[in-house]
């Protein structure tokens, strides 16, 4: 065979001894990665049997359970618990398996709370005999006790002014009737939006945490409204809302198109990078604006950008 090899040219020959070469690297490879992976396999099999055993050994079954039926507790050793406050570790004295206690943590975190024991019950995948085998430790304390009374307080309060508008005598309900007051405006009430703070636009029914923030926000850009039609320009802002608000101008802050930097004109959600650099390059060939119509006339802004911008420069 070595013979035959000979007759081979010295290319070719060049070329079948670097095939060889790399198969014998390659089938080196191969045996080096499956003995590793070999060693890895028992090393994290050691590593789970320590870890199972060390688990057991903290958590032994016979300090909870019966050994003769895994639903059965023992009550001496068990704590009852309010499911608005328990940790993992607790439910996890009682059996539950750790994905079902993953959505129980997910549901509060979610905003989600436990008005009465029984409520449990409804957990995406716990079973009934689960339920039953920890109803008994269950409790909802004072604090989710009050939140679900207000709840009923407001949820009634609603419904019996709905019946008192109808009979006309809802003034009369409002004074006589329950304890739960909110602190909402009425109807008639209008609110300057250029300086109501969060706690003031909140009051407003319909305007939570983050349609209050928004506006400020975006009152903060803009340097304050010249027009309550601006408040449609936020995207989470209801058309019904609008009633609600005027436009004080003299709170507007302004923008001095002459002095301010680069980074300021360009901040305004009214003056685009483009009409910034144009803006600039104007003052720097042929000196300062002097009013409306010499900024109109430099064709830097169309009719309709110049209309709504012109509340926030100064010259």
């Amino acid at each position: 065979m070595f013979r035959r090899f000979l007759y081979f040219s010295k290319s070719d020959r060049r070329a079948i001894s670097t095939l060889i070469a790399m198969a014998i690297i390659a089938i080196a490879i191969a045996v080096y990665l499956d003995s590793s992976k070999n060693e890895n396999k028992e090393s994290t099999n050691e590593y789970a049997e320590k870890t199972i055993s060390k688990v057991k050994k903290n958590t032994n079954s016979s300090t909870f359970y019966s050994k003769e039926s895994p639903n059965s507790l023992n009550a001496e050793n068990l704590p009852n618990f309010d499911p608005n406050t328990v940790d993992s570790a607790t439910l996890a004295m009682f059996g539950i398996k750790d994905w079902k206690i993953r959505n129980l943590i997910k549901y509060r975190l979610a905003g989600g709370t436990f008005k009465e024991p029984n409520s449990i019950s409804k957990l995406y995948g716990w079973t009934k005999e689960e339920v039953a085998r920890i109803l008994p430790y269950v409790y909802i304390s004072d604090e989710f006790k009050n939140k679900r009374r207000n709840y009923s307080e407001e949820r009634h309060y609603n419904a019996s002014k709905d019946r008192a508008k109808k009979r006309g005598s809802f003034d009369e309900y409002a004074k006589n009737g329950t304890s739960y007051r909110s602190n909402k405006f009425q109807n008639d009430t209008i609110i300057d939006v250029n300086t109501a703070d969060s706690t003031t636009l909140k009051r407003i029914p319909g305007i939570g945490k983050g349609i209050s923030k928004a506006i400020i926000e975006y009152r903060r850009k803009l340097g304050g409204f010249y027009s309550t039609d601006q408040l449609l320009e936020i995207k989470i802002f209801s058309p019904e809302l609008q009633k609600w608000f005027c436009a004080d101008q003299s709170h507007i802050t302004r923008i001095n198109i002459n002095k301010d930097s680069f980074q300021k004109i360009n901040a305004h959600p009214y003056i685009s990078y483009e009409q910034t650099k144009s803006i600039l390059n104007y003052r720097r060939l042929y000196g300062e604006f002097k009013d409306l119509e010499q900024l109109q006339s430099s064709n830097i802004f169309t009719e309709m950008e110049l209309n709504r911008a012109k509340h926030y420069i100064e010259f």
